[in-house]
């Protein structure tokens, strides 16, 4: 029997290391603009914001769709003490690593049976770690990833091959 109550909203506190502390909410609702679809969005707000919103439209034993979207960010000194160089005087206690990720999915899904289901998706994302470094007074940016499809930037490489 399903629960009659359609929506939830949760609060809590968090903290960790890697986060430091962030105020949680998350909100659940059925039938927000379908009757069958179910909207789930967790949201933390502190000292680095993120989220996780999930929507997903159930037509049971037929095709099913859904999008999820994400959003991720951190900033963490790494390698302490790990950088000294006596003879020329540089002496770097940290590395501060900035992490960002993005991503969005969309989906098509059928249930097979009541445990058994198929989920076909595709998925765009947007990932950006690197660290700073100085040299001769310019701050570098040196990326450990940076995975971001700009057609602006291939479409000017394009032209620059032709």
């Amino acid at each position: 029997r399903e629960e009659e109550l359609s929506t939830f909203l949760q609060l809590g506190v968090h903290y960790d290391e890697l986060y430091k502390t962030g105020v949680l909410i998350n909100f659940t609702g059925k039938h927000m603009l379908f009757k069958n679809d179910v909207l789930s969005t967790d949201l933390v707000l502190g000292d680095n914001i993120r989220y996780n919103i999930d929507y997903f439209i159930d037509n049971g034993f037929h095709w099913s769709y859904g999008i999820k979207t994400r959003y991720n960010k951190f900033n963490r000194s790494f390698f302490e003490n790990l950088i000294n160089d006596e003879a020329s005087g540089v002496n770097v206690g940290k590395v501060s690593i900035d992490y960002n990720d993005f991503t969005t999915q969309l989906y098509v899904q059928n249930a097979f049976t009541r445990g058994i289901a198929l989920r076909l998706g595709v998925e765009n994302k947007y990932l950006r770690t690197y660290f700073e470094t100085i040299e001769n007074n310019q701050t570098i940016k040196n990326f450990i990833d940076n995975t971001y499809l700009d057609f602006r930037n291939i479409k000017k490489n394009l032209d620059n091959i032709s």
